[in-house]
């Protein structure tokens, strides 16, 4: 019982954003998982979509990406040189939710041809993955 108590906040909030990480990362993969679906789980067709798509959704995923990390490295860097609260340094993180939940918004936004269905093997899939 001790050991939960000696455990530092920050331990905590690590856990609480790793969780929050994971269900968007789930999200910003619904794409990944729909062309997935439509090619028959068949790696060929979903490289055939790539082709056509000339990476178009991967580019915006790296950007993303690239987005969220420079917001927070800059926030961290700015809060750890001028201060020593370390709740401060999460600031970054509200840049990097921010990207991601307008990623998502626009991505749900566009319209689909065939939307992804709840099968048991995609079931499958996304809990291996996750």
């Amino acid at each position: 019982m001790d050991f939960f108590v000696n455990i530092d906040i920050h331990f905590y909030i690590g856990i609480v954003l790793s969780a929050l990480n994971g269900v968007m990362l789930c999200f910003v993969g619904y794409k990944f998982l729909q062309i997935l679906q439509l090619s028959g789980y068949k790696l060929r067709g979903y490289n055939e979509w790539l082709k056509d798509t000339k990476g178009k959704y991967i580019s915006r995923v790296l950007f993303l990406s690239a987005l969220s990390i420079a917001g927070v490295l800059v926030t961290n860097a700015v809060f750890d040189a001028y201060t020593t609260n370390k709740f401060l340094s999460y600031v970054g993180l509200i840049f990097y939710f921010y990207f991601s939940i307008v990623f998502i918004k626009h991505m749900y936004n566009a319209p689909k041809k065939t939307p992804l269905k709840n099968t048991r093997r995609m079931n499958r899939l996304t809990v291996c993955w996750e």
